[in-house]
């Protein structure tokens, strides 16, 4: 596989920045290869732990989880961009900027379905999963505290009037953790997970701001048969996918879902994993390559922050 960075690619938003270090991915078996002979050779202790914990749950076992964590201020000054001269006459306002810098605490309650994780026959959406809390942390430290020498993944600018459309949404963590960076969030899944994303958004008072949609793939997958369907997708800037791609069942429903929502040109998807089965990932991959008109771009290995660097991909992809 070609590097992009020899041919930059244009997508049809600039909504995630695509970095460097990225990779135009144009053969299933060669992204899969690549991602697993990496994983293989890294073994560092970090990613070894990041992986601990079963399918990816965060943890399967307490009914409610307080997610609590904390955004540092930048160590660097924000004036270190500038040159010399202009740091010199700008010591003191930087005194002062720098004085105002707190650190920013983000509590929320999480309600997990524990029974439903057991006794319904393949729901695994009534649990956190590590990749939802993992990308929020991230990203809400580049929104709370950008560096100026450093291009956030998400373009606040354009994210601010952005309408996103989160498939699987499974617990709504990642809509109650990342909604205010964007203009709208419709976290969706099936029609029995939609009661405990009511919960935890009312849990942390967004029913208001947070909509909720059902959205069954397999619908998606009928409906794409049918010779009167259309797609649903104007609407969306963002269709994304946080840890999904679990089960070789679900992949032909999941990228029919990608079809109907998005419109050429316009809807990015971006689909986060952690690496598991390698011949799930394959028969995903070849499935998204072989529907018309897509580009598959998987992010740096860096881009989604220092704990999804190793055992984790972003794949940002569009409609020509």
């Amino acid at each position: 596989m070609d590097s992009s960075s020899e041919k930059p690619l244009k997508p049809p938003s600039d909504l995630i920045r695509l970095g460097e270090g990225g990779t135009l991915v144009e053969d299933a078996d060669e992204e899969t290869f690549d991602l697993y002979s990496n994983l293989a050779n890294t073994g560092s202790e970090e990613s070894n732990n990041a992986r601990k914990g079963g399918l990816g749950f965060l943890d399967s076992h307490k009914d409610t989880l307080e997610i609590d964590f904390e955004l540092q201020p930048p160590s660097v000054p924000l004036d270190s961009a500038l040159s010399p001269k202009l740091r010199h006459s700008k010591i003191k306002s930087h005194k002062a900027k720098k004085s105002e810098l707190q650190s920013k605490n983000i509590s929320v309650s999480i309600h997990q379905d524990i029974g439903a994780l057991r006794n319904r026959k393949g729901d695994t959406g009534s649990v956190v999963w590590r990749a939802s809390l993992f990308l929020a942390e991230f990203l809400l430290q580049q929104f709370y505290f950008p560096l100026p020498t450093f291009t956030p993944l998400i373009n606040p600018t354009l994210a601010k009037t952005s309408s996103v459309l989160e498939l699987g949404a499974g617990t709504g963590l990642s809509s109650v953790l990342l909604h205010e960076i964007f203009g709208s969030w419709t976290a969706t899944d099936q029609y029995d997970n939609l009661k405990l994303i009511s919960r935890n958004l009312k849990e942390n008072k967004l029913e208001d701001v947070v909509g909720i949609k059902e959205v069954d793939w397999f619908q998606s997958l009928e409906k794409a048969s049918q010779s009167s369907h259309r797609q649903e997708g104007g609407e969306y800037d963002l269709v994304l996918a946080i840890d999904c791609i679990y089960n070789e069942a679900l992949i032909k429903p999941l990228v029919a879902t990608f079809d109907r929502y998005t419109m050429r040109r316009k809807t990015l998807v971006w689909v986060v994993i952690e690496l598991r089965s390698s011949d799930v990932v394959t028969a995903f991959l070849e499935e998204w390559l072989s529907h018309d008109g897509w580009t598959i771009y998987r992010l740096g290995e860096e881009a989604m922050g220092p704990k999804m660097a190793r055992g984790f991909v972003g794949w940002i992809g569009w409609r020509e």
